[in-house]
Parts: structure tokens; sequence; C-alpha cells
């Protein structure tokens, strides 16, 4: 399987954007959980200090502190924020902290400590505890506030934050296809030239190629170029042999009229057989070059009368075996196509089903959707499908009782190859013998706009004389 493009940049984005998101993700989190912390450190400190201003000293050397000054947060009950002073014979607590106490670590008079404790009910505390000399008095400070409001709003950033990220790499992807979709689609003018015929393909066009495809599209014109240049040379040389084989064939034909084989009849006929049929393959060989060298376009053929004339020719040629050849050939046939390349191809399919038909020939020539059908079926005994291939192969013959040379079927192989076309044998579901069809790729048809002159005389013009026939 072919890997997909599309499918590999896509893969290799999302892999990049999630780790990059993903390593964002843990700084951002990293980075609001130390903000908050320093946060409620800042804001336990501040707590810490005003403690120590409110903490007053009796006559007697007890210490108290003034509430009224305190917020009221201190006085409810499990409100989250809670303050306990432990000193030498006795401790203050927040009413807050109801009939429970904080953990106090072990300090020295200037030594700070800050982490996360257990609180009552469970609730986890960020908690401060400073140690304090005053009046030849340590005193322990510890202070703690709730962080389950903050986490619970952590965890709400998180989920944004994760929620965001997603749709940036759903969003990046999307916009990454349409940007590759635009790319990909300047590739639409090449790829329609290389479906066009090879006698009409000269170049590519490079114009509003992407940058990166741009040398694979200019080796290919440089291909197109060399391909161009060795289809010249072999016309060249083709006509080059036809001029020199055309002298030492007459002689050799005349030869063969000369009166001293009158008594040789054998000999004659040999000599003159040889000759004309070295005079078709050079002509054959000549056309060839000539459509492969060939720089304007082809003609676009209706056959059907050409047709006619070649069924009737074959049917009096297999007249001995009584052979009917049926035709289908639709009324508005027409492929683009050297007219004696396709009576030869028809021709050669065509005696080819009569030699093998029992009684019955049929021919079908059709404009398809997609593409150019002919098709020829027999009612003969067909041939197996192991033999179809090497069916193909000059000089091929599958019965020595059938007259052939082996060569027909070649040729058709060739002149479909030559137009881009293809052979496909097969058996005939209907005639129930041997069934061999030329496919040609159907060229694009004219509009109006290109060719409305073409337009008004096959089809305007007729129903214009027919509605207004006196005019």
């Amino acid at each position: 399987m072919n890997p997909s493009l599309r499918r590999q940049l896509a893969l290799g984005l999302a892999v990049a954007l999630l780790v990059v998101l993903a390593a964002q993700w843990l700084l951002q989190e990293i980075s609001i959980r130390e903000t908050t912390h320093r946060f409620v450190v800042s804001r336990l400190a501040h707590d810490a200090d005003n403690l120590l201003v409110n903490l007053r000293m009796d006559a007697n050397g007890k210490l108290s502190l003034a509430e009224t000054h305190l917020p009221p947060v201190f006085s409810q009950p499990l409100s989250g924020h809670y303050y306990q002073i432990t000193f030498a014979g006795g401790e203050l607590r927040s009413r807050s902290l109801w009939d429970q106490s904080l953990s106090l670590p072990e300090l020295r008079p200037g030594e700070e400590r800050i982490e996360e404790r257990q609180g009552p009910n469970r609730q986890p505390l960020l908690q401060l505890a400073k140690g304090y000399q005053r009046q030849d008095r340590f005193l322990l400070v510890v202070v703690a506030e709730e962080l389950t409001d903050m986490a619970s709003e952590r965890r709400e950033a998180r989920l944004r934050n994760t929620l965001l990220s997603l749709c940036t790499i759903l969003l990046l992807l999307f916009w990454q296809q349409r940007l590759l979709s635009r790319a990909i689609d300047r590739l639409v003018i090449p790829q329609r030239a290389l479906q066009r015929t090879p006698t009409e393909l000269t170049s590519l066009e490079t114009r509003g190629v992407p940058q990166e495809i741009l040398p694979f599209i200019e080796e290919i014109n440089r291909l197109l170029a060399s391909l161009g240049q060795r289809l010249l040379r072999a016309r060249n040389a083709a006509g080059n042999m036809a001029h020199a084989i055309k002298t030492p064939l007459a002689i050799l034909m005349q030869l063969g009229e000369h009166p001293d084989l009158q008594h040789h009849t054998d000999l004659r006929e040999t000599i003159l057989q040889q000759s004309h049929a070295i005079r078709r393959l050079v002509e054959r060989e000549l056309k060839k070059s000539r459509l492969a060298g060939c720089d304007g376009p082809l003609p676009r053929i209706r056959p059907r009368e050409e047709l006619e004339i070649l069924l009737t020719t074959l049917e009096s040629v297999h007249r001995q075996r009584n052979i009917h050849i049926e035709q289908r050939i639709s009324s508005d046939f027409e492929l683009v196509m050297d007219p004696e390349d396709f009576l030869e191809l028809t021709g050669n399919l065509l005696d080819n089903g009569c030699k093998w038909a029992t009684r019955r020939v049929r021919l079908t020539a059709c404009n398809r959707a997609n593409d150019i059908l002919v098709r020829v079926e027999d009612d003969g005994p067909g041939l197996p499908p192991e033999a179809w291939t090497p069916m193909m192969e000059r000089g091929v013959r599958f019965h020595p009782e059938v007259a052939g040379s082996g060569v027909g079927l070649a040729v058709v192989a060739e002149i479909a190859l030559n137009y881009g076309g293809r052979i496909e044998p097969g058996r005939s579901e209907e005639l129930g013998g041997f069934s061999i069809q030329f496919v040609l790729p159907s060229p694009a048809r004219k509009s109006i706009a290109h060719d409305p002159v073409s337009f008004w005389t096959r089809h305007l013009l007729p129903l214009y004389r027919r509605l207004f026939p006196g005019r």
C-alpha cells in the first residue's frame, strides 16, 4: 500500500503539536501552582504579622489577642483560615479550629517553614510556621489556609487549557489539510496534460506549479523532449530505410515479371508474393513512424460506411464457409484515429473471428461514457484463458489447420498501444465463442465555445432545416 502524503503530514503535525502543547501544559501547570502558592504564602505571612501586632500581654505576663482587630474569618468554625500561637505556658488558637489543632513543627527563633498539611475534616492546608523571640519569650506562630477552592480553580484552568489545546490541534490540522489541498490542486493541470494522447502531449505546463514539484515537472518535460527527439530520429531512419529498400524491391518485382520465369510458375509466384509482402511491411512501418512523429492532431472520423464495406468484403472472402457478420454500430460512433489504422485493426479482428467462427460473427462499435469500444465476437470453440496472453505475441498460432501467420493480433496490439488503448480478450456470453475488444480512451469533446462552427453544422443546422424546410 502506497503511503499517503496527507496522512504522513497530518500525523507528523499532530505528534509535534501534542509534544509542544503537552510541554506548554506542564509548564503552565507548574507556573499556576507556584503562583498560587506564592500568593497564599504572602497572605499567610501578612496574617502572621497581623497576629503579632494584635498580641497583648497583661501585668501578670499573660498573653492574649485583640480579636476585634482580626478578620472575622478566624471566628467562623472550619472556615478554612486558621492560626495557632504556642508559647511557654500556653497557646492561642482561632475559633475556626473549633476543638482541633494544627501540626506544629519544631523551629528556632527566626526560622520559617512552609508545607502542605491535612487540617480539620481532612482539609488540604498550606501552612506557614514562624519562630519569634519576644521579650525573652519564644513564640511559634502557625497560620494556615485551605487549598480546596484553589485546587478546584486549578482543575478548571487545567480543563480549559486542555480543551484549548485540543481545539488548537484540530484547527491547525484542518488548516494544514486545506493548504495541502490547495497545493495539490495545482498539480491537476499537469495531471490532465498527462492524460492526453501521446501525439498531443509535448510538454507540461509549469505555471502555478509549487517550487517543490517544479523540478519533477521539469524532468518530465526533459524526458518528453528526449522521447520526441527519439521519435523524430526513428521516423527519419524509417524514411531513409524506405528509400533504401525501394530500389532493390522494384528490381526484385521486375525480376518476378521477367519472361525467363514464365516457365517457372511456382518460383515466379513466390518472388511476387514475397515482394508484395515486403512492400506491405515497409508501408506499415512507415505509417507507424509517421504516427509516432506526427505533430498535428489526428482527425475525428465516423467510419460507419467504411465498416459496412469491410463487412461485405469479409463475407465475400469467407463465402464458402457461409459466415454471416452481424453489426451493431451506433449511429453516432466516432473516434480520433487514423482511418487506415482503424480499418486495419478492425479488419484483423474480424478476419480472425471469421477464421474461428462456425456461422456467426458480431461486430459492436459504440461510444461509451469514458471510452470507445470495438468488440468482435464469434460462435466458434473459443480459447482457454491461459491462451489469451500468449495469443498477442507475434508468430503464435494455436491450430495448424486454421490459415494464418500469427501476426494479425500482434499488429492489432501494436496499433492499440500506439493510441493509448488496450486489447481485452475473453469469452462471448451470447455467442459462446471467442471475444476480443479494443478499448480506446475517449478524447475530450469540443465545447460550443471552442468549436461553434462544428456544433452548428452537425446539430443546429439539420434541426433548423427540419423545422423550416422552405428556408
